[in-house]
């Protein structure tokens, strides 16, 4: 009877605590104080930032576990575009599909403190959980698909409270993607990518930025992962949102993905798609289309109540 009684506790404590697993999708996350501070987010949107938006924007009253292949009607707006290779499609592919053994990780809207699950085959998830795969960028997304996400983000910023803090009882925030003005003052600002005779590579070789074919053998720390899932293709395809050292606090400014700007077809920054020569201050990228080289940064203002 103890034995029944003690397990019976540790059931009720699983049901109103899911919190104990650790939740890899939380609408807390999107809510930086230092991002707010600087007015640029530091890191590009990452893949782990968009599927927190298509769950929590998507569904309201779901109790069980949630595939997203069961309900393309509600979230294919919100996908991006398939084909964008890498390993975007893997995650994006993944949470669409269904196995004998499934995983069921927490998303957490803290605005209305509820916790969903979604189903996501384990061999993939636990691929995607070791790999870090959730800190890369999100790409293909389309720039309408981009406005509707600034718009998510400042709700929550303006309707749910900060973690430690309740500065949106003061100010309204506002969202939005940078004009190639206020990229270009930044990376001036920033002496990018180094104020001296250098330009894309340090003196032992080793890359500043993400972009084409920037792998380079000699430099001793890409020698260290050859065979790394992600950082073997340096020059190949997108980094994590954090890898490179920031520009006054922001990541990857210059290269990884190309960054949308407030003029649609516009890009700033440059990528691994682009060699480090069309990489710059007043240098700009076109696209008409989703690419997989292409992502985003949120920009913030605010404004006194």
């Amino acid at each position: 009877m103890i034995k029944i009684k003690y397990i019976s506790v540790v059931f009720l404590i699983v049901l109103l605590f899911p919190s104990c697993a650790k939740t890899y999708f939380n609408t807390q996350k999107q809510t930086s104080s230092k991002d707010n501070k600087n007015y640029i987010s530091k890191y590009e949107v990452t893949i782990g930032e968009w599927i927190t938006y298509v769950v929590t924007t998507s569904f309201n009253n779901n109790e069980k576990p949630i595939c997203l292949g069961d309900h393309l009607d509600v979230v294919t707006s919100k996908l991006p575009s398939p084909d964008m290779g890498f390993w975007n499609d893997f995650v994006i592919q993944s949470l669409l599909k269904k196995s004998a053994v499934m995983s069921q990780p927490n998303v957490y809207d803290h605005c209305i403190k509820k916790y969903y699950k979604i189903t996501v085959p384990t061999s993939a998830w636990d691929s995607i959980v070791k790999n870090k795969i959730l800190d890369l960028p999100i790409v293909g997304v389309s720039y309408e698909q981009v406005l509707d996400y600034l718009a998510y983000k400042k709700g929550i910023l303006n309707n749910c409270i900060q973690k430690g803090e309740r500065k949106n009882e003061k100010y309204v925030f506002d969202c939005f993607l940078a004009s190639s003005n206020d990229f270009n003052g930044v990376i001036k600002s920033c002496g990018f990518p180094c104020r001296a005779t250098c330009d894309s590579i340090n003196r032992l070789g080793c890359s500043f930025y993400n972009y084409k074919n920037s792998i380079c053998s000699d430099c001793p720390i890409a020698q260290k992962f050859t065979n790394h899932p992600v950082y073997k293709d340096i020059g190949l395809a997108p980094l994590y949102a954090w890898t490179y050292v920031p520009c006054k606090g922001h990541y990857n400014l210059i290269g990884n993905v190309a960054e949308m700007t407030s003029i649609k077809g516009i890009a700033k920054g440059g990528s691994f798609n682009h060699y480090a020569i069309e990489i710059g201050e007043n240098k700009v990228q076109t696209y008409t289309k989703p690419e997989p080289w292409l992502g985003f940064r949120v920009w913030f203002k605010t404004y006194p109540k």
